[in-house]
This record gives structure tokens, C-alpha cells and sequence, in this order.
């Protein structure tokens, strides 16, 4: 509130201005004049507002230091007389507003790092699981998340059954890349500051964490050699790779990382590439893919080999050659992760617009459309980019003619559009404030 004493019948011109004090000093961005002439007789006036910051940052050491307040300055101009004035204020106050956190407090990160893996530069990596001992004296809800460098990588999982006594516990699996995709790679988990941190974000208890461990798993890189004497030759080399496939349902998983070259060769009587069974249950066959002599695409060789570790043979002809059978042109390997299975945990599974739905946690992942270029089954296949990640768990999915409904917690959202790249998927707010 501010006052002012004049001569009656006189009028102030007010340029007056309120500046804001932080440890006894002015900061940050003055304010005035106020929008009325300040007058001979008490009258209110308000500066700033509930968004206002006055042009600085504050913290609550900063409010509640004994350094904090304002300060006010007045000019005038009188056109008549000159006089002097006395400008004095009363019942200053000093409204701060701020926000409360609602959500649950997180304790800091343990993290464990230097884990020493020296994984070969080719490998490729198709899962990681992370085993620990935990207990806690209450109930907590513990993250799990994989990280580099400090930073927390990929999803997080969480465990929510730790108990008094200590006990095993196991996060991610031998598919599951923890939303990573490619990034799971041998020049990731090699480096020193790849490991694991653990966060406790709810309850109240002392929590312990020991005997940390990451398992890394890795399809069979196949190493391709030119054996015997025949009649097979390359001028250049051949490339190979391998996929696991189910007979019952035509599906197809991700093709490994490509052997090395094989080079140039001349009159052998075949190449031995090696593959590894699977141990899903699941496989039936294995499928072997080769390039053309110095090519960069990969054609499934003309047979289909049992699901076991095996050495096997090839001296299938380039396509076009004088030599058969022949590389099949119209089946290609899949690559760069597009047929990955689900990822572990996958629930409340929908149907919509010919993909499969299902979520983990607050993140939704939808397989694959159709690509009659790709091999496989496209609604068991998950590539790693196909996901949607919501501010809350997701309790359910509901496929509507307007777009595919996203129950959470607290909200209800909306994947609008059909996947394709004139109606991309949109997730969108759809009814804030009520969820299941």
C-alpha cells in the first residue's frame, strides 16, 4: 500500500518505481509507474503478479533470508507552485506464490559402474538382465535403469517386492533391449561408465542393494570360411547372416550382425558358415542369408537348415549366375532390428488398425505394419522405435473409430491417425483428470 501527502488541490505527476531486494540489494527488473497518479489520500497499489518473477530467479533461501523485501522510489512535478513533499507507505506486504511438489520423492541413485566387459566389436546384442540382491525394512518402489556417463539410458524398470529379508531379483531379459534398440551395443557396455543405477521414487524404508550383475546376450555372429576344393569361386566375397524362424506361424526374428568377408577365393567345394540354435522353444528352422558376390543385400539361401549349432554349407549361385540353385531374390533378411519380439512384460494387448498394442509401465509399443519386403509375422514384431512413452501408468487400451483410447492413472489420451506417413500416430490429450 502506498500513501502520499500533498497540499490539497495540487496533483502529482507519479513516476514512481518498486524494485525487488535479494540479500539487501536491488535486483532484477523495477516496475512502475503504477497506473494512477498517487493522490493526498491512502489508496492501494499492487505491483507484480502470481507469474511474475520481476526479471530474476529465486530460490527459498532467497524469500526467507532476512535480506529480502523491496524498495520504492517517487518523483513529482507540480506545474503550479514549487513546495516539498512527504511520501510515506503503510502496510507493506509481500505475497510469494509457490508450488508444492505433489509427486513422490525420489531418494538419490546408487549407481554401479566398471563392470569390465570387453564384448567383440561385431557382436550383436539382443538382451541384458540385471540381477541384484535387495532388501528393505519398508514398502518402496524401486527403478532400475541402465546408464552412461552418469546419465540414465533406455526405460526403467521397477520393483515393488522387496521384503526384510534378502532376496534375488532380476530386471530385463535375454530379448530386451530396455528400449535402446541399436544403442545396445559392444561400444556401450564396454566403456567403464556403462552400468546400472537405482533409484528408490516411492514409500519409506532403509533400502540395501549388493551383488549387482549385468548379463549381456548376443546372437552367434556366423563366421563364414571357404572349405575343400570344387567349383565355387567369388571375385570379391561373400556376407552372411542368420535369423530363427517358426514354421507354425511364418515368423522371423531379426537378422545377426553380417560374418566378415570372406574374400576372394577360387575352386572350393563350399563356405561353412556357423550358426547357434535358439533356445525358444518357440524355433523350428534357421535361416541362413548371403550377399551376392561383393553386394550389399541379403538373399536366404536356397534351404532351410534344423533349429541346432551347426556348421553348414553353402554353394548356392549368384542370382543371374549359370550355377543353381540360386540365392533366392525374393526373400531378404530383416534387419536393423525391425522384427524384435515384444517387449518383456507386455500387457493389456489391443488390436488397432492391424497393428498389436500392448504397454509396459507408461510406455505404450505397437508392432510393425505390413512390408510384404520384409519376412515375418508384423504383429509379433516389435521394432525399437514403435513406442509412446505417457506421464502415468497405463491401465488400459481401447481401439475406437477415432483413434486408440489410452487408459492411465489419471488421464485418458488419444493415439490419433493409421501409422502411415500421411497420418502419422499423434498421441494427444483426450480427457484430462479422468482415468482408471
Amino acid at each position: 500500500n502506498h500513501q502520499s501527502l500533498a497540499p490539497s488541490g495540487h496533483f502529482l505527476t507519479n513516476t514512481d518505481t518498486v524494485q525487488m531486494c535479494k540479500l539487501g540489494a536491488a535486483v532484477g527488473t523495477g516496475h512502475g509507474p503504477s497506473a494512477t497518479l498517487w493522490q493526498t489520500y491512502p489508496q492501494i497499489e499492487v505491483y507484480g503478479s502470481s507469474t511474475d518473477l520481476w526479471g530474476t530467479t529465486w530460490t527459498a533461501a532467497d524469500i526467507n533470508n532476512a535480506g529480502f523485501g523491496f524498495g520504492v522510489s517517487a518523483d513529482y512535478d507540480n506545474s503550479t507552485i514549487s513546495t516539498s513533499y512527504t511520501f510515506f507507505g503503510t502496510s507493506y506486504f509481500v505475497t510469494v506464490w509457490y508450488q508444492i511438489g505433489t509427486g513422490p520423492t525420489s531418494s538419490q541413485s546408487l549407481v554401479a559402474t566398471q563392470f569390465g566387459f570387453t564384448v567383440p566389436g561385431t557382436a550383436l546384442l539382443n538382451g541384458c538382465a540385471v540381477s541384484f540382491s535387495g532388501i528393505s525394512s519398508g514398502a518402496v518402489s524401486l527403478s532400475v535403469q541402465l546408464t552412461q556417463g552418469g546419465t540414465a539410458i533406455g526405460f526403467p524398470k521397477t520393483i515393488t517386492s522387496l521384503g526384510s529379508t534378502p532376496a534375488t531379483f532380476t530386471a530385463g531379459a535375454n530379448n530386451d533391449v530396455w528400449g535402446i534398440g541399436s544403442g545396445l551395443n559392444p561400444s556401450l557396455v564396454n566403456s567403464s561408465t556403462f552400468g546400472v543405477q537405482f533409484t528408490v521414487l516411492s514409500g519409506y524404508g532403509l533400502t540395501s542393494i549388493d551383488d549387482v550383475q549385468i548379463t549381456l546376450y548376443s546372437n552367434g555372429l556366423p563366421v563364414a570360411t571357404p572349405t575343400g576344393s570344387g567349383t565355387f569361386s567369388a571375385t570379391v566375397g561373400f556376407k552372411y547372416v542368420y535369423t530363427y524362424y517358426n514354421a507354425l506361424d511364418g515368423n522371423q526374428s531379426t537378422a545377426t550382425l553380417p560374418s566378415s568377408s570372406t574374400g576372394v577365393f577360387t575352386n572350393v567345394a563350399y563356405v561353412g558358415v556357423t550358426v547357434l540354435a535358439s533356445a525358444d522353444s518357440q524355433v523350428t528352422n534357421i535361416k541362413v542369408f548371403r550377399t551376392a558376390d561383393g553386394g550389399a543385400t541379403y538373399y536366404e539361401l536356397p534351404y532351410v537348415f534344423p533349429n541346432t549349432t551347426a556348421t553348414i554349407h553353402d554353394s548356392a549361385g549368384d542370382p543371374g549366375s549359370v550355377t543353381f540353385p540360386q540365392l533366392n531374390i525374393l526373400s531378404q533378411a530383416p534387419l536393423n532390428y525391425y522384427n524384435n519380439p515384444p517387449p518383456v512384460g507386455l500387457s493389456i494387448p489391443a488390436y488397432h488398425v492391424g497393428l498389436m498394442w500392448g504397454a509396459v509401465n507408461n510406455v505404450v509399443y505397437y508392432s510393425r505394419a505390413v512390408d510384404p519386403s520384409v519376412l515375418g509375422n508384423n504383429v509379433e514384431d516389435f521394432p525399437p522405435n514403435n513406442y509412446f512413452i505417457f506421464p502415468d501408468t497405463v491401465v488400459r487400451l481401447l481401439p475406437t473409430i477415432y483413434g486408440l483410447l489410452v487408459f492411465l492413472v489419471g488421464d485418458i489420451w488419444l493415439i490419433q491417425g493409421t501409422g502411415t506417413s500421411s497420418s502419422p500416430f499423434i498421441p494427444v490429450p483426450f480427457v484430462p483428470i479422468i482415468g482408471l
